[in-house]
């Protein structure tokens, strides 16, 4: 019966960490300006962000270090920084 618990938490923890990633980010605890850039760049959710290929968020316009270092930032305080590392592993499953 403890095994089923267990796997009842880690569904239920996974759903709260995909919805956070579908949220938009402006209701989400960012930076004024991280918001603005990531509207800049046409991103409305963290979900989109960690789909977009690293290549290519650094060429887009309104991409800086500081709002790099404040997404893996925000993301680490939540325990989703792996996303960033492979993404469709965790959102695809």
């Amino acid at each position: 019966m403890g095994g089923t618990n267990k796997s009842v938490m880690t569904a239920k923890a996974k759903a709260e960490m995909l919805e956070f990633l579908h949220r938009k980010i402006s209701e989400l605890p960012f930076s004024y300006d991280f918001k603005i850039r990531a509207g800049l760049m046409g991103f409305y959710s963290l979900r989109e962000i960690a789909l977009t290929p690293k290549k290519e968020l650094r060429s887009k316009n309104g991409y800086s270090k500081g709002w790099q270092e404040e997404l893996e930032y925000r993301l680490a305080e939540v325990g989703l920084l792996n996303v960033l590392k492979n993404p469709e592993a965790f959102l695809s499953a």
